[in-house]
């Protein structure tokens, strides 16, 4: 089952070890999130999201929020 995580405001969450496996990110906001270990994270997924400081295994990277899209 594909996890629905449009949307969500994910700031300081603790994900490490997730299986976040085709879940959808689309406009989640992950500031400050600690995705290290998360399982199934792709590239493609954090590009539909954003979020500063987020804690992501290397190479992933993810974009800062826009303004409207801090929560």
């Amino acid at each position: 089952m594909r996890a629905d995580l449009r949307q969500a405001s994910l700031v300081n969450a603790y994900l490490m070890g997730a299986n976040l496996t085709d879940a959808s990110l689309e406009q989640a906001t992950l500031t400050l999130a600690d995705l290290r270990g998360a399982k199934g994270v792709t590239q493609a997924q954090l590009n539909e999201a954003c979020g500063t400081e987020v804690k992501l295994d290397p190479p992933l990277t993810i974009k800062p929020c826009s303004p409207d899209q801090q929560r």
